[in-house]
């Protein structure tokens, strides 16, 4: 429970995610952000997000 005021619950929809940030794999999730727009997550949340 981090943000539980109105504003934070609104932004969330609830959830909290807690990030893993493996060293190899920063650069190309970066480069992937900032020209693609693409968003690294694993494929158990992109499920949740995209279904």
């Amino acid at each position: 429970m981090a943000d539980t005021s109105d504003k934070g619950w609104k932004q969330s929809a609830g959830m909290m995610v807690n990030y893993l940030y493996r060293k190899p794999d920063l650069e190309g999730n970066h480069e992937r952000l900032m020209l693609k727009g693409e968003v690294a997550m694993s494929r158990a949340i992109r499920a949740l997000v995209l279904d």
